[in-house]
């Protein structure tokens, strides 16, 4: 199933905005137009050019439309809306390489589909049937070799991976797609970059091995620029995936190690580092027990906040006011509650208790924290204060907590460490030339009316969103390893 969507040159103009920055827009459908599908579905967007006089429905006249837009229909049912209808909203909206016009799609379909193409365009929103879909979305491909890239994309988008509860190597990919979720916020990136994913045929492979990036043009260039394929060389049977996400002004590094097979591995540690101001987070994953929301204070437990303890030694003390932070915990613990069903195309992220290694420190040794077996226990029955995931983003996002003045070759040699005591690892790295107060800035702007309205009279955004390309091995990144 396809849904086919016609914007007039008015409409076009109201809404490019949100399809140039946000990416997404929304569309009421009428009740009997509802379709039988639940799961996403692809969307192609037809667009009147700016010299269309027409306000209303584009008539038989197809002269001034063409294929240029495409996207996805993560929900078809979509939520009602009064007795209107109900709402669809369009995702992933991504402009179509190379745009095809509308009677040049009508020319080389069979006269059936051309007739069901026709309706549709006429009722500017429906949903083809499956069949008939598949056959345009066939002639589309054929049509324009870029087309059909996008089209790729988006399918393994629609139809990405769902994990499983229970398994080992599932278990571990939820927490590496949780770090790199919570890496693309703290850094303002979209999560769309992360939207298609395959299970990778090696179970100890990391999750970034199985993403399937999006094809563009920056993506070709980072690709040539990042070629990191000697991790192993480094850590025998160990493994090191790159994805670097570009707006412009800013680039995100982020590389998914792993140099143990997935049996051996303790868990997943999260390490955001920003360049600019020579400051890392360093987040020790723990999965919390479904049934008591607690973990265990073993030995294990005590050992690792030992090494924590000891990375926490990498900083200094603040010398300018820029480098303050609000105390000197850079290593957090964020207890993580999983549900059992994984949502695949949830792009949200697992609830959890993020705790400072200090007040860790303190928990474990404060005789109330007792279970009734008389072990020590951490969780939410227990723990009265801690972080959760908005406020955490906030403060790393702000660089409000953090080392300061770790070097990149500090940094790299900490990951080698880290995956060397059968750690996985998801680590990010944004580098840009901004300042502290620029930082600041650009977190608070993010979505302001100003930044539409230059979208909205320049067709596109000052800070052009480009995700990049997935590579293995690099010769300039931050991690050469």
């Amino acid at each position: 199933m396809v849904y086919v969507l016609t914007l007039n040159s008015f409409e076009f103009n109201e809404i490019r905005a949100k399809l140039s920055l946000d990416q997404v827009f929304t569309r009421t459908v009428p009740a009997e137009l509802r379709p039988p599908a639940r799961s996403p579905q692809l969307a192609v967007v037809f667009v009147a050019e700016e010299s269309d006089p027409l306000r209303s429905a584009p008539s038989s006249r197809y002269g001034s439309l063409h294929l240029d837009w495409l996207g996805a229909v993560m929900r078809p049912h979509g939520e009602k809306v009064a007795s209107l209808g109900y709402r669809i909203k369009v995702d992933h909206i991504r402009p179509n390489p190379a745009p095809i016009p509308l009677r040049k799609i009508l020319d080389s379909l069979n006269a059936g589909v051309a007739e069901q193409l026709d309706m549709a365009i006429h009722a500017q929103t429906r949903a083809l049937e499956p069949d008939i879909g598949e056959l345009l979305l066939d002639t589309i491909c054929k049509l324009q070799p870029p087309t059909k890239e996008l089209v790729t994309w988006l399918r393994a988008v629609v139809e990405t991976d769902q994990l499983q509860s229970g398994r080992p190597e599932d278990d571990l990919w939820r927490e590496e797609r949780d770090a790199l979720r919570t890496a693309l916020r703290i850094g303002g990136f979209p999560l769309d970059s992360l939207s298609a994913w395959r299970r990778p045929d090696d179970s100890s492979a990391p999750y970034l091995s199985g993403l399937i990036a999006e094809p563009n043009e920056q993506s070709i260039i980072e690709h040539d620029a990042h070629i990191l394929d000697n991790w192993a060389n480094r850590t025998p049977g160990g493994r090191c995936d790159i994805h670097v996400i570009t707006d412009g002004e800013r680039r995100l590094e982020i590389a998914n190690v792993n140099a143990t097979k997935v049996e051996a591995r303790l868990g997943t540690d999260l390490i955001y580092y920003h360049e600019n101001t020579q400051s890392f987070t360093l987040v020790q994953y723990k999965r919390l027990d479904r049934g008591t929301k607690s973990i265990r204070v073993n030995p294990r437990l005590r050992n690792q906040m030992k090494r924590l303890g000891r990375v926490s030694e990498l900083s200094r003390d603040a010398l300018k006011p820029d480098e303050w932070r609000i105390g000197k915990d850079c290593c957090f613990l964020k207890l993580a509650l999983w549900e059992d069903d994984d949502e695949a195309h949830d792009t949200g992220m697992t609830k959890g208790m993020y705790i400072p290694l200090s007040y860790a420190e303190l928990l474990i040794d404060d005789e109330t924290r007792r279970g009734p077996q008389g072990g020590d226990i951490l969780g939410y029955e227990n723990v009265d204060r801690y972080l959760i995931n908005t406020q955490f983003i906030e403060l790393l996002k702000d660089g409000l907590v953090g080392t300061v003045g770790t070097s990149a070759e500090t940094l790299r040699n900490l990951v080698t460490a880290r995956a060397r005591e059968h750690n996985g690892l998801v680590v990010a790295a944004e580098r840009g030339s901004e300042t502290a107060a620029e930082r600041r800035k650009r977190n608070r702007s993010r979505g302001s009316k100003a930044k539409a309205a230059q979208v909205k009279a320049t067709g596109r955004p000052k800070e052009q969103r480009t995700p990049a390309a997935s590579t293995s091995g690099s010769q300039d990144a931050l991690f050469p390893i």
